[in-house]
């Protein structure tokens, strides 16, 4: 289900009874699981991609994997997969990788710091000055929250 006023990019998989609400706005190569939730003015970020049965209720950075409901939703990783096939460089998603570290392992900081910090550790590549402005354009929040049983 597509609801009002939804933006949809190019190259998006909506997999059996995704759902969005209004407003959302979904990235270019996105792909969304099954029975998976999303509410209204939300936005996924580009490349990103959400496992089946997730329930997105906050903003999905760019190039991540994110899974779960609600308050248990999280992310677990840089996409990898879908960079690679994609045809991202190696380089590309090592910066993503330490980005990824910096903004959602790095106990401590809050989440502006991060944001500089990562801009600072890694100021040229155009991949993480994104998800880097992707934080900043959130009028709904960002998901943050990560698995940290995962490394």
């Amino acid at each position: 289900h597509i609801a009002h006023d939804c933006i949809i990019a190019d190259k998006v998989i909506m997999a059996n009874v995704a759902t969005l609400a209004g407003h959302v706005e979904v990235g270019s190569y996105v792909n969304i699981g099954g029975l998976s939730a999303v509410h209204q003015f939300c936005r996924l970020g580009e490349y990103s991609y959400a496992g089946g049965m997730t329930g997105i209720g906050m903003d999905v950075p760019p190039f991540v994997i994110v899974t779960g409901v609600r308050n248990r939703m999280r992310i677990t990783s840089i996409n990898k997969i879908g960079l690679r096939r994609n045809g991202f460089s190696q380089e590309v998603i090592a910066h993503l990788e330490n980005a990824f570290k910096i903004i959602f392992r790095t106990t401590g900081l809050l989440t502006g710091e991060a944001l500089e910090k990562t801009l600072e550790e890694i100021p040229d590549c155009r991949e993480v000055t994104r998800l880097v402005e992707f934080f900043r354009d959130s009028k709904r929040g960002v998901v943050r929250r990560v698995d940290r049983d995962l490394k």
